[in-house]
C-alpha cells in the first residue's frame, strides 16, 4: 500500500512522449520514509519483504535491467553497492534464493 501506480507523460531521449506506468510513494502512508540518504534506505531495504520476493533482490535486478538498457541511476547504483556491502548481505541472498 506504500505506493501508487499512476500513468504519466514522460519524455523519451528523442523528445518523444509517451504514457507510463510509474508507482508513486504515498507521503502520508505509516512506512513512508521522508529520510532518503542512502544509508536510512538501505537499512529498510534489507529488511523489506514481499509476496514475490525481498526488497534487495528488486534492487539488485533494476540495476542490472537498467544497465542493460544503458541506463545509469546513480541512487539506484549507491543502493545496490550498499546492499552488497551490508552484513546480512547472505542473508539476503539465501531469502531470495527459495522464490
Amino acid at each position: 500500500g506504500l505506493y501508487r501506480p499512476v500513468w504519466a507523460e514522460i519524455s523519451l531521449g528523442n523528445g518523444e512522449e509517451i504514457q507510463a506506468l510509474a508507482f508513486v510513494s504515498d507521503r502520508l502512508h505509516p512506512h513512508y520514509e521522508k529520510d532518503n540518504l542512502t544509508a536510512t534506505v538501505a537499512s529498510s531495504i534489507a529488511s523489506a519483504r514481499g509476496d514475490i520476493g525481498t526488497n534487495a533482490d528488486y534492487v539488485w535486478k533494476l540495476q542490472a535491467t537498467l544497465g542493460a538498457l544503458g541506463i545509469r541511476d546513480d541512487y539506484v547504483s549507491e543502493l545496490a553497492l550498499a546492499l552488497h556491502e551490508s552484513p546480512c548481505n547472505n542473508k539476503l541472498h539465501q531469502r531470495g534464493a527459495s522464490l
